[in-house]
């Protein structure tokens, strides 16, 4: 495994275009998106009741708000908007999943690699895209119900905990094992390689699949407690610049982990 995991940083540092487009978009879409939270939902709760008044004015607040947002159509243009910011999100990440798959593969002008990758790819990626997100979506039809019903009838804090955790930690296995499957799908379509190729790899080599894809996860994982622990423990400047930098190292990660599956797709698929 530390072979693929080497291989993997070498070709992952080249993405240097990649990342930067992944981070471009990513920087753009949450400031955006922070923008309209902060108009929106902060200037609500500013005005929500102190903790000092009756609780009668809570409850009044939130009465009057449910008035608005279920008797008027003040609420509209907020979900409308919400579902753009959404739709943008989907739409687009397919598009930036190709170029990034293709500039794997594909030697030459890493801005030339990338576009060509979107323009040869970005059909079948989002066809994928949409198709994982189905297929993850549906255990939810059982779950749901049954998560409700857990929380409506749980005798105690720690039997529902009993109760929901283990349905979380499923739906985590499931679509982490999902989107390695797909990994392998589209690693396939990225090198013209027949697409059950890609479903015999991924389940004959399961396990060592699993494995890299756990290290990458753990590594990622640390370097975020790294910034949660720096950010109780020298709150500042310093920490500020580090929190600004850190998308960009999970931009830098995420190619990683796609570097590496695609240096173990490329040795075992011949």
């Amino acid at each position: 495994m530390k072979l693929y995991l080497k291989d993997g940083y070498q070709l992952a540092r080249k993405q240097s275009f990649a990342i930067g487009v992944m981070f471009l978009f990513h920087f753009i879409w949450s400031m955006l998106f922070y923008q309209f939270i902060q108009k929106h939902v902060v200037s609500v709760m500013q005005r929500f009741p102190p903790q000092q008044l009756a609780t009668e004015r809570v409850d009044l607040f939130l009465n009057e708000s449910a008035l608005l947002l279920f008797e008027t159509k003040l609420a509209q243009p907020f979900l409308w908007t919400l579902l753009i910011f959404v739709l943008a999100r989907v739409v687009i990440s397919p598009f930036i999943t190709a170029g990034v798959y293709d500039s794997l593969h594909t030697e030459g002008p890493r801005g030339t690699i990338f576009i060509h990758g979107m323009k040869r790819l970005s059909g079948s990626f989002t066809l994928l895209f949409w198709l994982r997100n189905l297929l993850t979506a549906i255990p939810l039809y059982w779950l749901i119900p049954y998560a409700a019903d857990r929380i409506l009838y749980a005798d105690s804090y720690f039997s529902l905990v009993l109760a929901i955790v283990p349905i979380l930690l499923g739906m985590m296995v499931y679509s982490s094992f999902l989107k390695l499957i797909f990994t392998y799908i589209q690693l396939a379509k990225t090198t013209d390689s027949r697409l059950y190729l890609a479903l015999v790899v991924s389940f004959r080599h399961l396990l060592p699949i699993c494995g890299l894809a756990l290290i990458v996860f753990s590594i990622t994982t640390l370097f975020g407690l790294l910034m949660f622990t720096s950010s109780l423990y020298w709150a500042g400047f310093l920490t500020l610049i580090l929190y600004l930098v850190y998308p960009l190292l999970q931009m830098a990660l995420k190619v990683w982990g796609i570097s590496v599956q695609y240096k173990y797709w490329l040795e075992k698929k011949l």
